[in-house]
This record gives structure tokens, C-alpha cells and sequence, in this order.
């Protein structure tokens, strides 16, 4: 919550014209002080958010792709005359979307990458789709990650925290489950190599598949870093 408060500045009244002076000044410093109040929680509350819970829409967003742009949005931002191609959450409704946002110096961020990456082909055979959001201001230490373990899903930048700031995270990494209606299903905090199972459970169920439809062994092999 913004809390505002006016005072008044002047404090020496005086009688006749001066006292109409007064009162003048004072509404304007009153006036100056709303203006002042309604330009702090303008530029305040956004930033603030309410935390994204499940049952809600999740906010939709475009942000620059650092790495796994598809064909269609490279086309696409070759047509724009665009350095970056864009992504789009909302490209991806009718999808169940694992939304996972991340950076480079967090630990367990850098083990979901290649656990991610190990099952992201099966994920999409299902009509599942893995997006990372990178939240790092240089993204720089990202792009080495993606590199050295092969990240084979779309890696956006979000490095002025907006929409992580939209979605009100308390910490890193944060992924948010989200069923083809475009509602979120599940918001998961931290990550840990056991936590796998459970999410390709979790995904399996939105999409309307099972661990029990998947023909290779539903046993996890933890990958090195």
C-alpha cells in the first residue's frame, strides 16, 4: 500500500489579503501533494503486483528471444525490420505452458536447464511447451548456460523485471503450470532434481496424457552440470 499525507507549509497566518494569500497557498500545496501521491502509486503499484495465484489468467506479454526462436517468429522479425524476434505468451493458448522465470547466478535455476532440456521433446509431443524467462540485466552468463547445456527451449530476456514484477515472484526460480484455457494450474517455488517427476506428472495430467502413455522408462537420470 502507497500512504500519502499532506501537511501544511505555511505556518504563519496573516490577516486581510495576506490571509487570502495563505489559504491560496495552501490549497495548492494540498493540490501539489495529491498530484505528488497519484504519480507515486502510478509508478509504485504497478511494480508492487498482486502475486499471480492459481485459478488466474496469466498475464500475457512480449519480450525479446534470446535463444530457440521458431521460423515463424524469425520471419516475423525479418518482416518488422526487428533485431530480436518477439515472443508472445498468448501465441501459445491451446498449449499447456510450463513458464518458468529464472537467472544465471541462481543455483537451482541452473539445475532445472538441463532437466528441462532432457524432457523438453517429449513435453512438446504433447502439445506441452517449456518457456523460460531470464531475468538477468546482462544476459550474457544466461546465454553461456544455454550454450553449455544445449537448452533446446525458447529463452526469453526480461532484464528490467517487468513482467516478473507483473506476476509478483517472492524468489527464483518460479515456474507457473498453465492449462490450455491460459490459467494458471500451479505455481512451483525452487527446484530440485527430484522435483522432475511431479512436474512431468503435472503436465501430462493438463495435456491429457499419463506417465503411464510414455514408452520410455519414467526413471530420471540426474544430469551433471
Amino acid at each position: 500500500m502507497v500512504l500519502c499525507a499532506t501537511q501544511e507549509l505555511i505556518t504563519v497566518r496573516a490577516e486581510g489579503w495576506g490571509g487570502i494569500l495563505y489559504k491560496l497557498a495552501i490549497a495548492d500545496a494540498r493540490l501539489y501533494s495529491v498530484r505528488f501521491c497519484m504519480l507515486l502509486a502510478l509508478l509504485v503499484l504497478p511494480v508492487i503486483g498482486n502475486a499471480i495465484e492459481p485459478g488466474d489468467i496469466a498475464p500475457d506479454f512480449t519480450l525479446p528471444i534470446l535463444a530457440n526462436a521458431t521460423d515463424a517468429q524469425l520471419r516475423d522479425a525479418d518482416a518488422a525490420d526487428s533485431k530480436f524476434a518477439l515472443l508472445n505468451l498468448s501465441d501459445y493458448r491451446n498449449k499447456v505452458v510450463y513458464l518458468d522465470f529464472w537467472q544465471a547466478s541462481c543455483a537451482p535455476c541452473r539445475e532445472s536447464l538441463p532437466l528441462l532440456t532432457k524432457h523438453r521433446d517429449e513435453f512438446a509431443e504433447r502439445g506441452v511447451e517449456i518457456l523460460a524467462v531470464n531475468t538477468d540485466v546482462n544476459p550474457a552468463a544466461a546465454l553461456a548456460l544455454v550454450a553449455k547445456f544445449a537448452v533446446n527451449y525458447p529463452v526469453v530476456s526480461d532484464p528490467g523485471a517487468q513482467v516478473a514484477s507483473r506476476y509478483g515472484l517472492s524468489g527464483l526460480p518460479t515456474a507457473y503450470l498453465i492449462a490450455r484455457d491460459g490459467r494458471v494450474h500451479q505455481v512451483r517455488e525452487g527446484f530440485a532434481s527430484q522435483d522432475i517427476e511431479n512436474i512431468r506428472a503435472t503436465l501430462f495430467a493438463l495435456s491429457g496424457n499419463s506417465l503411464n502413455d510414455i514408452n520410455s522408462p519414467a526413471l530420471i537420470t540426474e544430469v551433471g552440470n
